[in-house]
């Protein structure tokens, strides 16, 4: 890969990052004058490789409702030159030295030969769902519960600093203070909740195509599982 192409797909990567996180106005830095003005329109491209990267931004750029390529000077982006050249000097992992972790939980996929099993096994699952952090809310569904973050077995016989550094009163009066904030982790939560569902909706009906329907217009009909021939199976078509 060419620096060109590394500028080229830094540019793509950014923007496809904004989209990502709901940004409608944009201003990219890059500090390569010759990808600036291919973008532009300035310069023109010869090589075929570059072209296809170009398409590749013209394709989203209409996604936003303004979005601008600067150029600055090399001097201006010492930063992310320094990270570049530190990726490019890192040595190669050799392949042998990777080793795999895997959870300690066996989470249930398919029941097969250990079918009768399944209410042993239930419980470990549902407590791997509760301590888990989730994206939506950023706090576990125990903490939202219970106003405190859950102490798992393995803290217990590997003592953490929390477990071992607190001592009864102590703990007792971190108690009352996570209950009295349990209602505002709730409040956040839920705000969080809200702001990706409304993130969501915006990217959905940025590309939805708005169409006024009038009488007499000719629409699709779901059919419903009463009307469906039940010769058809799976075959059969959804709409009339």
């Amino acid at each position: 890969m060419t620096n060109n192409e590394a500028e080229y797909e830094a540019v793509i990567a950014r923007l496809k990052l904004a989209l990502k996180y709901g940004a409608w106005r944009l201003v990219i830095h890059c500090d390569s004058q010759l990808v600036v003005n291919q973008v532009i329109g300035t310069f023109q491209i010869k090589e075929q490789r570059l072209q296809r990267y170009q398409s590749e931004i013209h394709k989203l750029l209409p996604e936003f409702d303004e979005c601008r390529l600067v150029q600055i000077l090399r001097a201006q982006n010492i930063e992310a030159n320094g990270l570049a050249k530190l990726a490019a000097a890192t040595k190669n992992i050799n392949k042998e030295n990777v080793t795999h972790l895997h959870s300690e939980i066996d989470h249930v996929e398919k029941l097969e030969e250990a079918k009768g099993l399944w209410p042993e096994l239930l419980p470990d699952v549902l407590w791997a769902y509760r301590i888990t952090p989730k994206s939506i809310t950023g706090e576990t569904p125990y903490s939202l519960v219970y106003g405190t973050d859950a102490v798992i077995p393995v803290e217990v016989r590997e003592p953490s600093l929390r477990y071992s550094n607190v001592s009864g009163a102590d703990n007792d009066e971190s108690r009352l203070q996570e209950l009295d904030k349990a209602e505002e982790r709730r409040d956040m939560a839920h705000v969080r909740m809200v702001a990706q569902k409304q993130q969501v909706e915006r990217y959905y009906n940025k590309k939805a195509k708005v169409r006024s329907l009038k009488v007499d217009d000719y629409v699709l009909k779901t059919k419903t599982q009463a009307s469906k021939d039940p010769n058809e199976a799976k075959l059969g078509t959804n709409w009339d």
